[in-house]
């Protein structure tokens, strides 16, 4: 009688030991929450991005964001020249693991070296910079 019980427990905690390692690798865990923002040259690449400019001259980069909150999110995709902005995007509303990509333009209007193209990245409804990301261009 004995025997029969704890046969019966161990039949149960090795079913509980299955059921639980099924129910693991059917639902992973939820990982870290981020967006990604990042800057590619007009050929998608990670360098020679546009660092020497003419005053109105147009440059070309692309602008890519992934989200990766487990959430839809919007966002809106401010970029600013010398603290001024010249181009925004919005909205730009995206599901979990969604990728955008986009081809950015923008011109100078007034020279000197070092200036910062920033590319500011804001989650919907927040005044607070989300992300952001930076190019440098020296302007002749």
């Amino acid at each position: 009688m004995l025997g029969k019980i704890l046969s019966v427990v161990l039949v149960l905690i090795i079913l509980s030991a299955i059921s639980a390692l099924i129910y693991s690798a059917a639902v992973p865990p939820v990982t870290e929450r981020f967006t990604e923002l990042y800057v590619l040259n007009s050929e998608g690449k990670t360098d020679n991005y546009p660092k020497i400019l003419a005053v109105g001259q147009e440059a070309k980069v692309i602008i890519g964001i992934v989200n990766l909150e487990h959430e839809t999110i919007s966002y809106r995709l401010e970029v600013k020249l010398n603290g001024m902005s010249s181009n925004v995007a919005a909205p730009l509303i995206l599901n979990q693991a969604q990728k955008w990509q986009e081809t950015i333009t923008f011109k100078p209007t007034e020279s000197g070296d070092g200036q910062k193209v920033e590319f500011r990245l804001f989650k919907s409804g927040e005044s607070q910079v989300y992300r952001s990301v930076y190019i440098l261009v020296d302007v002749k």
